[in-house]
């Protein structure tokens, strides 16, 4: 039994919930592993960014080459967590209590010179190579409505982007998770929002519903936190720029929703 590794951060709750329940793997990627505990996904890395749903470990593993399998078990024992052979040590100062970021702020007119700083950004960086797993058709219905989700908000429209697109974590739905984060950011309620809500689980990936249903609930990951700080605290964009830098699609389609949804009901061109 392997007793080198280390967790950097665990959240309480979560702990307490791998102690008294059963946990098990759900899923192995090459960069991290996703253990189901109550219902609830929490995924295992070392590149992962802290929060309340993360375990941050201390090595690079690349995990599905170990021969794990789905609902293999997970448990915590005498301040370890065991993963088949592997025993991650538990220090106390690892053990963090991750709140829901209920902070809002102000939009001003130099934040909107930023944002449009973003967009360009975003046109530069987005290109049709971002979507090589999608054949043209299916590139042209995702990039159209995400447009129209984007020019008009509607419950309807945010339905067509529900889980359009490909992988853990479709692109339709990176697009919500980061405009439900700006509309958070900016205190500006979305209407329709428990409506999406009620039927994530059934219209997308469970890792991708539990996105959307944490940023409802402004359960963020520490990178949506530094982010948002400093755009609005410092009016600086590189937490931003290396939220672009997430996965083929998913960190582009978040930025453009959240940026979206600091606007609340401006449209300006058509973006991916």
């Amino acid at each position: 039994m392997d007793k080198g590794l280390k967790i950097k951060s665990i959240d309480q709750e979560i702990l307490h919930m791998i102690e008294n329940h059963q946990a098990y793997i759900y899923a192995t990627h090459k960069k991290s592993l996703h253990m189901n505990v109550c219902n609830t996904l929490i995924t295992i890395g070392d590149l992962i960014p802290e929060g309340k749903h993360h375990i941050v470990i201390n090595q690079h593993i690349v995990f599905n080459t170990l021969g794990l399998e789905m609902n293999q078990p997970i448990y915590i024992k005498d301040s370890y967590l065991y993963i088949k052979d592997m025993a991650f040590k538990i220090d106390n100062g690892a053990i963090k209590d991750y709140k829901s970021y209920d902070s809002t702020y102000v939009k001003t007119k130099k934040l909107d010179d930023i944002i449009n700083q973003l967009f360009i950004l975003i046109d530069k960086n987005i290109h049709e190579e971002m979507f090589i797993k999608y054949n043209t058709n299916i590139i042209k219905t995702v990039t159209n409505r995400v447009n129209q989700f984007l020019k008009t908000p509607t419950l309807n429209n945010a339905l067509l982007i529900l889980g359009l697109g490909q992988g853990l974590t479709p692109y339709g739905d990176d697009v919500l998770v980061g405009y439900v984060m700006g509309r958070n950011t900016i205190g500006y309620p979305i209407e329709w929002i428990e409506n999406l809500i009620d039927i994530v689980d059934k219209k997308t990936t469970k890792l991708s519903a539990q996105n959307i249903k944490d940023t409802n609930a402004r359960i963020y990951p520490h990178i949506y936190v530094d982010m948002i700080e400093e755009l609005f605290n410092k009016n600086k964009i590189e937490h931003a720029k290396a939220l672009m830098e997430i996965g083929d699609t998913s960190g582009v389609g978040m930025l453009l929703g959240f940026l979206h949804g600091i606007k609340a009901g401006e449209r300006d061109n058509e973006r991916f």
